[in-house]
């Protein structure tokens, strides 16, 4: 269920915080730069053992 961020607020006084996701509604030429330098970085073994911290053995799925 969607709610708009003025009903959460007034439904849910003690709430400090709220989180929103949306996908990426288009790609641009910087979005695919990003992409493709990520990519490349995580070619490397080490950078994706980075990962493995925080995602544990889920780390390959993340990229």
């Amino acid at each position: 269920m969607t709610l708009p961020d003025e009903y959460c607020a007034a439904a849910y006084p003690t709430c400090l915080g709220q989180n929103t996701i949306s996908a990426q509604s288009f790609v641009d030429d910087g979005t695919l730069a990003g992409i493709s330098a990520a990519d490349q970085q995580f070619a490397e073994p080490a950078q994706l053992e980075r990962l493995k911290k925080y995602h544990d053995n889920k780390a390959g799925l993340v990229l």
